[in-house]
Order: structure tokens, then sequence, then C-alpha cells
């Protein structure tokens, strides 16, 4: 998304999710660390978003999977995304606090 903002058609690189988390030891921290620093970037994101202007959110970017995306089709998905991790939480906490239903 920044590069989309700073640079006329920028590559977008895909990654492997298994690998970032493994990567970033995201399995050794702590939930209330990681909840932290979710909400911290995106609250950082959510600013951004609400700053672009209609002509921000056609400017695009040149994934090596997917193809050409703007950054108003990010947006979306990066809403859709959002909304995935906060139901993960979600199901996560209610384990913890269940324990005998999982």
């Amino acid at each position: 998304m920044r590069l989309i903002l700073c640079e006329e058609r920028p590559t977008i690189l895909g990654m492997s999710q298994d690998l970032w988390v493994a990567g970033q030891r995201h399995n050794d921290r702590e939930p209330g660390e990681l909840l932290a620093v979710f909400r911290q970037l995106r609250q950082a994101n959510l600013s951004l978003w609400r700053q672009m202007t209609p002509a921000d959110l056609k400017r695009t970017g040149l994934h090596n999977e997917r193809g050409e995306e703007s950054l108003g089709i990010m947006l979306k998905m990066n809403a859709g995304h959002d909304l995935s991790h906060l139901d993960q939480i979600q199901r996560y906490l209610h384990a913890i606090e269940n324990p005998q239903s999982v």
C-alpha cells in the first residue's frame, strides 16, 4: 500500500504466510503482545486509508502472483483480511476461556 502511494506501479511481492510467521517467531510470542502489535498496525493502516483520495485509490502496483492491483482493490482485500484476523482472535479467546469446548 505504501509503495503504491510513493512509486509508480511498483512490484508487490507475495509471500508464504507460514514462513512469515516462522521467520518472525510469532508462535513464540505472548498473545497479548501479538494483539498489541495487531492493534497498532491496524490503527496505522486505517489512518492512512482514511487520508486517501479517489485518485490515490486508482493507483496501482503489479503483484507478482495476481497481476495489477489498485489501492481500491487492496482496501477491500485488507478489510476482509482484518475481519478474518478479528474472527481468529475471537475463536482463540473463546478456546482459552472455554477449554472444555475445544
